[in-house]
């Protein structure tokens, strides 16, 4: 860990192209269609090209959120995602263990040339449904106002505090630590920094976090390097800690933000999308999935497709 970055979670201690996951945008090696490929019908095993544009809501009545077909762009009726288009066919390989967004099911048994409009695709076999409920705590963490290093803190890699390399690295950011100055010390959107002493023989270097209770930064940059995903654009906020020496970070999601964790954050953040339902003064309470798809808005909708098969590759 470098010191002057705050990374979740070991703050705990102190400090696509949009589209289908499921699908393989790889091209195949196809094998030249014999005479007759047009009357092959699609099985599992095979990989079948296809056009085709992704809309959910309900069939006939949906937005468009996905299309091949880069021709009917800007006609497509367009609702709360942002339709990505990609202008080339894509091949599907069809498996028994893999829907594909529901496509598997409607591309079994079609033949080179057919174009249809599938039916609904339940959120289940799609991009995934509401799958639970989960609670996570509105205190993400408590943090002292005044940070000590000296030779005995760990900052990763083996290697232990070192104060002239930490000035050293500061200054290459322009910031020329001395007794006094103010920096923005766990990163530009977050809040600045004082520093109370620095003894370089004796390799100490310590700093305050100013930080005043009620104050509002942004939730993004104190995940650090955890990736995350969805709807990142709300607040936390400082509160009173349990302790006089220390503040409370507070998230602050509004009610139905939708955001991802993409890996294990610690404790009850575990990987998935969720759905802000309420909030309490110690609980946000929320649905929960472990899905996490590039568009969380599509969590728990029904989608359908509109089909052109260009063609099907059989696999020995």
């Amino acid at each position: 860990m470098q010191p002057g970055r705050l990374v979740f979670p070991i703050i705990m201690v102190g400090f696509g192209l949009f589209f289908f996951g499921f699908l393989l945008t790889t091209p195949v090696n196809e094998a030249p269609e014999s005479p007759d490929s047009r009357f092959v019908r699609a099985r599992d095993g095979d990989s079948v090209v296809i056009e085709f544009t992704a809309y959910y809501g309900e069939p006939g009545k949906g937005s468009a959120f996905f299309s091949t077909q880069e021709e009917r762009a800007q006609q497509l009726p367009v609702g709360d995602v942002a339709p990505s288009v990609q202008p080339a066919p894509i091949p599907i390989h069809l498996a028994a263990d893999d829907p594909a967004g529901g496509l598997r099911a409607n591309l079994l048994g079609k033949r080179t040339g057919d174009k249809f409009t599938t039916g609904a695709v339940p959120a289940s076999a799609a991009f995934g449904d509401w799958t639970g409920e989960r609670e996570l705590p509105r205190v993400l963490a408590e943090l002292t106002y005044q940070v000590r290093f000296d030779p005995t803190v760990p900052v990763g890699g083996g290697q232990t505090f070192n104060a002239s390399q930490y000035i050293a690295f500061w200054k290459t950011r322009e910031f020329d630590l001395q007794v006094g100055t103010t920096w923005p010390c766990e990163g530009p959107e977050l809040w600045h920094c004082r520093v109370d002493e620095i003894s370089l023989t004796e390799n100490v270097f310590t700093y305050s976090r100013l930080v005043k209770t009620g104050e509002t930064y942004p939730v993004e940059p104190i995940w650090g390097n955890l990736p995350v995903g969805g709807d990142m654009s709300w607040n936390v906020s400082i509160a009173a800690a349990t302790t006089p020496d220390s503040f409370a970070i507070r998230l602050d999601p509004p009610v139905g933000a939708r955001f991802q964790f993409m890996q294990n954050a610690g404790g009850p953040f575990v990987t998935g999308t969720y759905l802000v339902k309420s909030l309490d003064d110690e609980s946000i309470h929320s649905d929960y999935t472990s899905a996490t798809p590039s568009q969380p808005l599509l969590i728990g909708a029904t989608v359908y497709y509109d089909v052109e098969i260009v063609s099907i590759t059989r696999r020995a």
